[in-house]
């Protein structure tokens, strides 16, 4: 299955790393990996709290990312406290866009639209059902 995650930011993220669990074909559509959160982080105030402990923040593909890092950056917090947008996207959010399961499905850029492929009268897509429809996302890439 090829699924299509348009937006960089936690949630995007996540669901990335969970559907490339499941073992989905994932493109990830962004202008910036880490969204708001990494925005806040850059220029925001440095002691904002998150809203929710590390427990809820975090899921389970995105701990195992962090878990094949050298050194997992999480093991010097508790859990149960509530981290600050700049802990999370140090700690969290930030080694997970470097990592290459992220890189490899990330394409930068702004997305001007999503629309339905159509398909000609004489094409065929091999085990095609209602589950299968067909999709184009149309994005303006960036140079860098």
């Amino acid at each position: 299955m090829k699924v299509a995650i348009v937006g960089g930011g936690p949630l995007g993220i996540e669901m990335s790393l969970n559907l490339l669990g499941l073992g989905a074909r994932v493109s990830l559509f962004s202008s910036v990996l880490g969204g708001n959160i990494k925005e806040m982080s850059d220029c925001g105030p440095k002691g904002l709290p998150m809203g929710s402990s590390w427990k809820k923040l975090i899921g389970h593909h995105g701990k195992k990312v962090l878990g094949q890092l050298q050194k997992n950056p999480l093991e010097k917090f508790d859990l149960d406290a509530f981290p600050t947008v700049s802990e999370f996207w140090d700690s969290y959010l930030k080694p997970i866009t470097e990592s290459d399961s992220i890189r490899a499905i990330f394409k930068k850029g702004k997305v001007k639209r999503v629309h339905k492929r159509f398909l000609d009268l004489d094409e065929e897509v091999p085990e095609k059902s209602r589950l299968h429809d067909l999709f184009r996302v149309v994005y303006l890439s960036t140079p860098d």
